[in-house]
């Protein structure tokens, strides 16, 4: 597949003459992957299930940098906490049951603030995007030459936890350590998973919930 037309300041994709924000060209490739396979799922089931598939593909996007705040500029706080929100639902989506680092979120969401953009386009240290048409939208996938070693997202962390602890407190995600349910006290590294499906009868019941019959 051909790379599609970009405008000069590279941030957008030009697709039969409309412009699409590009995805955030800072997100590692292989977590780039797991968030547009998501996306990709959840745009298959829109004519199915639209009701449920159109949150997730509305998520999937934040968390890609395609929507929400520009992944060019510095957000706000509340910007910043709801792509990490996303970004957490779309990773474990994706994943099935199974556990989030919170350093795989905030690789996602941190590194796209140190994206060097010029004039010219974005620095070939940050690579391209390709463009992917489902469903009569575009998004952009691959081609990015980011990896783990950026440290930007390492600020990001503490934000990551606070996030995940406030949906831990609306129940809708467990955080564990070596496979017990934690709360925001916890020192350390830590897991997400989502509350209602993933997580084992015995972590459950360590986080106060009724394990299942």
């Amino acid at each position: 597949m051909s790379e599609p037309e970009r405008t000069p300041d590279g941030r957008y994709i030009v697709v039969n003459g409309r412009r699409w924000r590009a995805s955030d060209p800072g997100i590692p490739p292989k977590l780039r992957q797991e968030l547009v396979d998501e996306l990709m799922a959840a745009r298959r089931l829109v004519r199915t299930d639209a009701e449920h598939a159109r949150p997730r593909v509305q998520e999937a996007k934040i968390a890609l940098g395609e929507r929400g705040y520009e992944w060019w500029t510095t957000p706000s706080d509340d910007e910043r906490d709801v792509r990490i929100e996303a970004t957490i639902r779309a990773l474990l989506r994706h994943r099935a049951g199974k556990s989030i680092c919170p350093s795989d979120v905030a690789r996602v969401v941190g590194n796209g603030a140190h994206t060097d953009v010029h004039g010219d386009g974005i620095s070939q240290a940050r690579g391209h995007e390709t463009a992917t048409r489902v469903g009569g939208e575009s998004t952009t996938t691959g081609g990015s030459d980011a990896t783990n070693g950026d440290d930007g997202w390492r600020d990001l962390m503490p934000a990551v936890r606070a996030v995940a602890h406030r949906m831990r407190a609306a129940g809708e995600v467990l955080v564990t350590q070596e496979g017990k349910a934690v709360d925001e006290t916890a020192r350390g590294p830590v897991r997400i998973i989502f509350a209602d499906g993933g997580a084992d009868d015995d972590i459950r019941a360590d986080a106060g919930e009724r394990p299942s019959s």
